[in-house]
């Protein structure tokens, strides 16, 4: 059998579907995070169809990687160490919860100007339908589609964690 690599069509026919039923198998498995875990391994997957994988059977393929980013999420959970989440939600209280802000707000300050408004705007942004209607204005706003938009924020969120990961294991000075 000879294997094809989906076009840009079938991705776009099959992202709604396979995106629900990525964030059912989330939900499933107890994950805190089921549209970002979906959203990631979709990224993962629309990354390695354009650098070229054949794939026959793509949601076979995006059931395959999801259970791979739920492993790593689960490894990653296991060390206390987020993966995927709101970066942009504040803490509570508390000492833990304190340095914890701080190196959020450390971390966006490493970030450019327009990724730190990217983030802020689209994290704070609401719920429901006025959480939506707020990424749309903003997308509009940024003029770009509501899609990249989301993307572009998975990406920044993802960088975030980075920062925070990275400031927390090597110079944690400043949260003293």
């Amino acid at each position: 059998m000879a294997t094809t690599t989906p076009g840009v069509t079938e991705i776009e026919r099959s992202y709604l579907p396979l995106r629900a039923a990525l964030v059912r198998f989330f939900e499933c498995g107890g994950c805190p995070v089921p549209e970002d875990l979906a959203d990631e391994s979709i990224c993962r997957v629309l990354k390695n169809v354009s650098e070229g994988l054949e794939v026959r059977g793509l949601a076979a393929y995006a059931r395959a990687v999801a259970k791979n980013v739920l492993m790593e999420y689960r490894r990653e959970s296991g060390r206390g160490r987020p993966m995927l989440g709101d970066p942009l939600a504040r803490p509570a209280s508390g000492a833990a919860d304190e340095k914890l802000a701080r190196r959020l707000e450390h971390a966006k300050r490493s970030l450019s100007a327009p990724e730190r408004y990217l983030i802020e705007r689209y994290y704070h942004a609401g719920a429901g339908a006025a959480k939506i209607h707020s990424h749309k204005k903003l997308a509009t706003r940024l003029g770009i589609p509501a899609q990249t938009l989301k993307l572009r924020a998975h990406r920044i969120r993802k960088k975030l964690f980075g920062l925070m990961n990275r400031y927390n294991e090597t110079d944690s000075s400043f949260l003293h």
